[in-house]
């Protein structure tokens, strides 16, 4: 009987301490207040300060809600990401990375600008 409940206390314990875990690390949503402006929807992800492109981050075109999905596209080994050519105009990416936090960021297509993105994911917290 003793035996039963020392099991039954440590498994519980055990639960516990995992949930708790995962608490401390929880990816947020980073929105982006700046209109970015570029001649594409193209470009460069990388993690904080570190330069070196971001592999596997999964890039969305979405509505302006940020609800639904209008396209969709990952970053390669270098962290450079492309989508085809788009009209001119104002579209809304949302960037993810297990372990990143999620940033959303307004891009308006014009003629003058950068060439390509240049955007930041801030590690999770």
């Amino acid at each position: 009987m003793i035996n039963r409940r020392i099991v039954t206390i440590s498994f519980f314990s055990l639960v516990l301490l995992v949930l708790a875990l995962g608490g401390f690390c929880q990816n947020a949503v980073v929105l982006e207040e700046t209109v970015l402006v570029s001649q594409s929807l193209s470009g460069h992800v990388q993690l904080g300060a570190n330069e070196s492109g971001l592999h596997g981050v999964h890039i969305d075109i979405c509505d302006s809600k940020w609800k639904n999905v209008v396209a969709s596209t990952t970053s390669d080994e270098d962290g450079m990401f492309s989508f085809p050519s788009r009209r001119k105009g104002l579209y809304h990416l949302r960037l993810s990375l297990p372990g990143a936090n999620t940033l959303l960021v307004k891009v308006k297509l014009a003629t003058k600008g950068p060439t390509r993105l240049s955007l930041t994911l801030t590690p999770a917290t």
